[in-house]
């Protein structure tokens, strides 16, 4: 890396990783680097449970929360997220058609 702090990021789960391909290739390749973020501190320690030393979280941000909470007299709602099984946009569509 010619001298760079390397960092890495991961946006899915450690449960998620965990029954995936991709477990044993965070570990292989994230070991070694500086540092790598995921979007939760529970995440975070479970890693740092399996040898990750260099792990930390850092949640998604949210750039604007109302002043005034919605009075939830509309039907509209909106959604937006990967289209993937980690998501859980089929309980949203169930909860919703209730």
């Amino acid at each position: 890396t010619a001298g760079l702090r390397v960092i890495g990021m991961s946006h899915e789960s450690y449960d998620y990783s965990r029954a995936s391909h991709r477990y044993r290739w965070i570990k292989n390749h994230y070991k070694d680097i500086d540092h790598w973020l995921v979007l939760t501190e529970e995440d975070a320690d479970r890693w740092a449970g399996d040898g990750m030393n260099n792990v930390g979280f850092l949640p998604n941000a949210l750039a604007h929360l109302p002043h005034v909470p919605s009075p939830r007299t509309a039907r509209t709602v909106a959604s937006i997220g990967r289209l993937t099984d980690q998501k859980g946009i089929d309980l949203l569509l169930d909860t919703w058609a209730l």
